[in-house]
This record gives structure tokens, sequence and C-alpha cells, in this order.
């Protein structure tokens, strides 16, 4: 027999989760330049990456457009001798039920919808990183990859080039 008393519970409305797809993807940019000065890479972390992304919302298409521009960098000299720009189109179901316009800036309706952007900041990311490291076969960058980041980071940096 049970002594704790009886509680009505709540009635959650249903969370609607949003549908989306990777419609394409591509590099759009890449160039890779031999470093000019020499330097150890008997190391494994002898290069640096940085990447920024650049997030734009089309609600006509529903769509919301990634461009990840990325660099890489010797440590030893700070060379850049590779950068380029990928871009990755997402459809999303029902975009304009999600974000309103303010000052021409689009929002989130909800904050926190914005884990949609984070979801597909990291989908975009993973995908750079398997592209990167296939075109890099056989370069100094040969077996490198971009370095695993939490989205939110990434997320951050894109106001920042």
């Amino acid at each position: 027999m049970s002594l704790m008393p009886k509680r009505k519970l709540k009635k959650v409305s249903p969370v609607s989760p949003v549908k989306f797809s990777l419609n394409f993807a591509s590099v759009r940019k890449f160039s890779f330049i031999e470093p000019k000065q020499r330097f150890d890479n008997s190391k494994t972390d002898f290069c640096e990456y940085k990447v920024y992304p650049k997030i734009t919302f089309n609600t006509k298409k529903s769509e919301i457009l990634i461009v990840l521009i990325f660099f890489g960098f010797i440590k030893e000299t700070s060379e850049k001798n590779l950068d380029g720009e990928a871009l990755f189109i997402f459809k999303v179901e029902e975009l304009e039920r999600l974000v309103y316009s303010e000052n021409e800036i689009l929002k989130f309706i909800n904050p926190n919808d914005h884990n949609l952007v984070l979801s597909l900041i990291s989908i975009s990311y993973s995908t750079l990183r398997g592209i990167l490291f296939e075109k890099l076969k056989g370069t100094l960058y040969s077996g490198t990859l971009l370095e695993i980041i939490n989205p939110q980071k990434l997320f951050e940096q894109r106001n920042v080039m």
C-alpha cells in the first residue's frame, strides 16, 4: 500500500520535431600552397586550422545556408597556406514558423530553436572534416584533421571575421 498522495499530471503540449535535410554540400573555394619556409613537420600538430561560419536564412525557399570559411597555418612559421570556403544548404520544413525578421535580421521565435542551427553547424563541420581529409591527401597536411569542437564555440565565431 502506497502512502504517497496522488498527483495530477500536467498535460504537456507535444513538441513537433523540426524536419530538415542536407540538400547541397560543396567546396566552392580551395587553395593549398606548399610552404615557403622550412619547418619541423615531424609532429602531428604542426598545423592549425581556423574555421568561421556564415549563416543565412532563405525563408522563401525554407533553407538555411551555412558557409564555412577555413584557413590552415603552419604553427612554427605562422604561414597561411590553406584557405577555402564550403557551402552547405539545408532544407528546413516550415522554417517560416521558426523565425521572424527584426531590423532585417532573422531571429528565432523560440530562443531554444537556435539548437537547430547548432545541429546544422555540427553536421556541416563534420562533413568539412571528411572533405578536407580527402582533399589534403598527398599534401603536407595529409592525415591531419580539423579538431573536434563544440558547435556552440563555432556558432559564437560567426561574426568574428
